[in-house]
Order: structure tokens, then sequence, then C-alpha cells
């Protein structure tokens, strides 16, 4: 389920919408709908027709230039304006010459006019400088304060617009007109649309110029849309070219918002009409590749699923190596994984795509959002393929180049699918250092994003399984936190409960060890967690049902030691209530035992004595301390058994045998056993004086 949720996060990744890049692209040279050149003539035009009687050599000069200019010879028209300046520089033309000569700069500098921008200004602020009441001062302004929006140079901008609007020759408002219309563009770009809005506002319903009125209005279309506005958007663009045809054809943003509308209005076969016709309508230069494999989207959006796929091969066939080829090989893979009718017709596998996308970039940084997100689904793919060290080393790669913050949530998700899917693999195979491994190195990163419960019990497991108690210990006391107690496995009970029990704390681990023996009977852990009841029973001092609890653990599979070991404590608690018969029983099953478990034979022979001793069964508490002395690897205190084997023939009645021990035991010299041995048969022979 969580790797169908991710798969469904990446898939469905919103296409996006082509925007208006007259803003962000400063460079741009294209002639319709950019405000660098749309009314980048307006001194041109205040110019005028040429009017005057050719009667003069600049006045003759000066129309040539016009001419020039108005069919696009801008290098032509700049040395006939230079002819004019070395020739007739104290002439009226010289003024207009070098007015004409800001727009002939923008054209020249057209393509780069950062790389022109001191020219430019130069140019700018020599004719400024030296005309400063020319009725065509208002224009140079203009084109200045363009100068500056174009190279991003907003403040400066903002004041020469301002300065354009105040100056004195301004026929029918238009250099006024315009300016407002910049001033509102910055402040959208600025994100101060609500300023933007009552300045397009104004212009629309105070401006007499068509021209300025449709952009005005087009620009107010532009903000309702980023705004979501999108019905608003669209009705406003209906209106502008309800007012003029012409307008759709003349400038390409009409269409492009239209079709935008239309897309975030879920009408798809229009927005692709649309999109389609912005695309035929704006020059090779403005990315056509990613506008087309937008079209490709709005079709797939509608459902179109096999035009889309058209646009898209037509993207990658036409402009290989864009991004809008990329975005189109991303969306033909989606298909192609999606396409159970194997409808379209491909040489290349899904998976084949996204690796010869990634193998492009062959070790370089990989900054394209697009290439990322390849890689992204590369990962998932091996994922389901199960080829999880695929998938890991690629997931590695995908976040080793930074990937953009909205992939980024689900390369950690897809992190998490493939490391759950590793360690599962890996427990599966007994390789508990490799589960333990990814749980602690690689897993850090999307801890919180896990299936906790079921990845942490498998790691404290491997911890056990290691050998590392503590580690494991830990994990499941972690697990406990986030469990009811109703669903927690058998040995998160048992090794959580067992912790309880050596803190003293009884009632909880009772609830526990309690849980784990009514709910799991044949788990490997209920002998075990009976025994503990069994003792805890007996700290209680509640000893009979310590003896019944202890007796049914009896009846799982126990190894001879712990067997041996949970019969003597049987035996002490059967012997706490006198239970005589049971106490004698639960004994000779231990002294059968015992010696099954040969490495702790000796401590356990030397318990079962001391109960036979207690219990006043002398002569077996004898015959067992006997043979704790036979075995080879003594674990306890010799002189101790030695004494203790003395008392207990002594008080069965043994008294030869007895005496024989305690004076073997004496004569050792012990320090002490050899004392308190003497200081027996001292009493003894006291007793025997009396008598």
């Amino acid at each position: 389920m969580l790797l169908t949720l991710a798969r469904v996060a990446i898939s469905e990744i919103p296409p996006v919408i082509f925007m208006d890049q007259t803003d962000s692209v400063r460079n741009d040279p294209v002639r319709s709908g950019t405000p660098l050149f749309e009314t980048s003539h307006i001194i041109r035009q205040l110019l005028g027709d040429m009017v005057d009687p050719l009667t003069t050599p600049e006045s003759r000069l000066f129309q040539e230039a016009m001419i020039l200019f108005d069919n696009g010879q801008w290098a032509m028209a700049r040395n006939k304006v230079q002819q004019i300046l070395n020739r007739y520089s104290e002439s009226p033309y010289a003024a207009k010459a070098r007015f004409l000569l800001i727009d002939i700069f923008q054209e020249l500098y057209a393509d780069d006019p950062g790389a022109h921008y001191p020219e430019l200004t130069q140019v700018f602020e020599e004719v400024l400088n030296r005309y400063p009441d020319s009725p065509y001062r208002g224009g140079a302004l203009l084109g200045l304060a363009r100068l500056h929006r174009n190279m991003g140079n907003h403040a400066e901008a903002l004041a020469y617009y301002k300065l354009a609007r105040t100056s004195k020759s301004d026929p029918g408002a238009l250099i006024s007109g315009w300016a407002m219309l910049e001033t509102a563009k910055i402040y959208q770009i600025t994100g101060r649309m609500n300023q933007a809005l009552l300045l397009l506002e104004n212009i629309f319903e105070s401006n007499d110029v068509p021209k300025i009125r449709n952009e005005a209005q087009l620009e107010i279309a532009k903000i309702r849309y980023k705004q979501n506005f999108f019905n608003e958007s669209l009705k406003l663009l209906e209106q502008l070219i309800s007012r003029n045809k012409d307008l759709y054809f003349q400038n390409a943003d009409v269409s492009l918002y239209i079709g935008n509308n239309y897309f975030q209005l879920g009408r798809y076969d229009r927005a692709g009409n649309h999109l389609l016709h912005y695309y035929n309508a704006i020059p090779e230069k403005r990315r056509k590749d990613i506008l087309l494999a937008r079209v490709g989207d709005a079709f797939l959006q509608g459902g179109e699923m096999m035009d889309a796929v058209r646009y898209f091969q037509w993207v990658v066939d036409r402009y290989p190596g864009s991004e809008g080829a990329a975005l189109s090989w991303l969306r033909l893979a989606e298909q192609i994984e999606n396409d159970s009718d194997e409808r379209i017709s491909m040489s290349y596998s899904a998976k084949q795509i996204y690796e010869n996308i990634r193998d492009t970039y062959q070790g370089q940084s990989i900054n394209d959002s697009l290439a990322q997100l390849a890689i992204l689904k590369l990962a998932v793919l091996y994922q389901e393929e199960n080829n999880y060290s695929e998938s890991l080393k690629t997931l590695q790669l995908f976040f080793e180049n930074n990937p953009d913050p909205a992939l980024q949530e689900n390369g950690r998700f897809a992190l998490k699918n493939v490391l759950e899917g590793m360690i599962q693999k890996a427990y599966e195979e007994k390789d508990y250092d490799r589960v333990i491994d990814l749980f602690t190195q690689e897993a850090r990163s999307v801890l919180p994003l896990m299936d906790l419960d079921s990845v942490q019990l498998m790691v404290a497991r491997a911890y056990r399984h290691s050998g590392d108690k503590a580690a494991a210990l830990d994990l499941y006391q972690k697990l406990v936190v986030s469990m009811p107690l109703t669903d927690m496995p058998d040995d998160v009970l048992f090794f959580t409960g067992s912790a309880l029990v050596e803190a003293l704390e009884f009632d909880s681990a009772k609830e526990r060890l309690s849980q784990l023996i009514n709910t799991h009977p044949q788990s490997p852990y209920t002998g075990a967690a009976m025994d503990l009841m069994g003792q805890i029973l007996t700290a209680e001092e509640k000893y009979q049902d310590a003896v019944n609890m202890m007796t049914r653990a009896l009846t799982h599979p126990l190894s001879p030691c712990d067997q041996a070991s949970l019969l003597v404590r049987t035996g002490r608690a059967a012997l706490a209530y006198q239970d005589m018969e049971k106490t004698l029983s639960v004994l000779e099953t231990a002294r059968q035992v015992m010696d099954k478990c040969p490495a702790m034979a000796g401590y356990l022979g030397d318990q079962i004595g001391d109960l036979y001793f207690q219990a006043k069964y002398f002569d077996q508490a004898a015959a067992v301390y006997s043979h704790v002395l036979s075995l080879a690897d003594l674990p306890l205190e010799k002189g101790f058994v030695q004494y203790k084997t003395a008392l207990s023939l002594w008080r069965s009645g043994q008294l030869d045998a007895g005496r024989a021990l305690f004076e073997t035991l004496a004569a050792q010299n012990d320090s002490f056993w050899s004392r308190l041995a003497d200081e027996h048969l001292a009493s003894a022979s006291f007793d025997n004086v009396v008598r």
C-alpha cells in the first residue's frame, strides 16, 4: 500500500503551465508581446512624418535615416545619423538625429542589450543632458526606464517612469500611459499585485489610446490568472478580442492565457487548441519545445492519450536534448507504464527511458528537475522489481543532486519504501548484521516516515540474534510505547516483561507476561514467561500459585539447564508451603536432570541438597552433596560442601561416616571449615560425656 501511494505521488505531479516569459527572459528579441519592443519606437512616433521641405543636405540625410529605420536597416540608419552629427552638429536636425539614435541603438543591440548596457545608457544620458527642454525628452526617459527594467534594475526603472509621466510634451497622454502600464508590470514582477491591479484599472478607465487600454486589460487578465481567478481572467480576454479580433493574432499572449485558463478549468480540448496557436505564433527562439510538450499535456489531461503521445513524440524528434524533450520523454515513459493494451509503439521501455536520461549526465551535476524526476521514477521501478540495491543506489544519486523541494518528499517516501524492503529481505535471509547496518546508517533520514512498529521489531530481533541484548531491549521498549498491549508480539511481551521483573516492577511485568501466556500459548517464550510469573508469585509469598504456574511451565520445551533450574525453584516454593509430596517429587526429577546440564551440575546439586536438608531428608541431601563432591570441576568451595555432606550424614544417623568426614575436614587446616569441623567433633564428644 505504501509503495502504491508513493507511485501515485510521483506519477501525478501536475504539468507546469507554460507562462509568458517576457519578464524572466530579459534578452529575448521578440517583436510582439514584449515591453521592450512592442512600443520601442516611441521616439520615432514622436518625430512624426517628415513634413519639412527637403531644401538642405541635413534635412535630406535625416529623411533618408528615417526611411532606413522604418525599413529595419538599423546599421545604415545609424550611418546616416552619424553623418548629420559629424557635418551638421549645430543644425536643428542634429537634435532629432540624436533622439532617433536612441531607437536605432535599441534595435541594433536587441539580441543582447545587457552586453551593450554601458553604450545604451551613455546614448540616453548624453541626449537627456544635452537637450533638457526637448519635446522628445519624455520619449527618451521612457526608453531609459525600459532599458533599466529590461536589466532588472526595478528601482531605477520606476524612477525614470515617474519622470517620463511628468514630461512637458506628451501628445495624447501616450508617454504617460506607457509609463503607467510598465510601472504596473514592475509591480507584478516584485509581487505588489494589488498596486498593479489598481494602476492597470486606472489606465483602462482613463487612457484613450486603444493599444494602451488593450494592454492594460491583458495585464489585468494575467494577474487574475495568477491569482487563480480563471473564469474572470478568461472573461477579460474574451472581452478583449470581442472588441478587436485581430488582437488574438497580433499579441500571442492572448492565446497563451486563454489556453492556460481553459486548462485550469478542465476544458483541455480548448486549452490544447489555444496553446497550439500560441506555439505557431511565437518565433523559434521562444522555448517552443516546452510549449509543445504542454500542448501534449493538455491532450493527456483531456483523456486523448494517443493524441498526447503523438505530440510528445513530435517534441523528442524535433527538439532533441531540450527541456521539452525531457518532459516529453517522461510523459511517454509514464504512458508506457500505464498502457495495459500496449497501444504505444515505442522501441524503449519506461525503465530504459529513465536510464537513458540518467546516463546522459555521466557523473555531472544534475540541476534539471525533470532529470531528477526521471531518476526518482527509475528508483521506484527498480524497487517494484525487488532490485533494492540498484534502487538504493539510484536514490542516493537523486539526493546527491539536491532535488527540488517538490520532489524531495516523494524521494523520501521512495527511500523509505526501498529500505523497508531491504530490511525485510535481509531479515528473511537471516543477515542480521545487514539489517542492523541498514537501520542505523541508511534509514536515519527517513525513520519518521517508516512503519516503525514493523521495522523496529525486525531490527530488535536482529540485535537479539546478534547477541546485543541491550540494543534489542532498547528497541523493544520503544515498541511498547506505540503498541497497545493486545497487539504486542510474543517476544516484545517477554523481553520487556523480563526487564520489568529485573526492575522489581512486578505489577507491570505480570500484565505483560499474563498477556503472553494467555494469547500466545504455543510461543517459544511461554514456558519462560510462566517461570518468571512463578518467580514473581514466590517473591509475593503466593507459594501455591507459584508452584502451579511453574508446574505448567515444566510442560513446555526447555533445555536441561532451564528445566533443572525451574525444578529447583518449584521445589523451593513447594517447601515454603510444606507440600512435602510435591517437594520430594520435584527434587527427585531435578536429581535426574541435573547431570544433563554439566555446566551447572555443581550449582544445581548444591541447591537440591540444600532443599533436601531443609525438608529433613538428610539421607537424600547427603547423597546429592556426595555426588557434587565427585564432580571433576567443582564450582563451589570444597570445604563448604564437605561440611554440609558430613552434617547430613550425621543427622541421618550415619554417625561413623559423618564423624570420619568431619575428621577429614578438620585435618585439612582450613581456616574456617576445619575449625568448624573441630567444634562439631568437640560438641559431639561433650554430648557423649554428658550421656
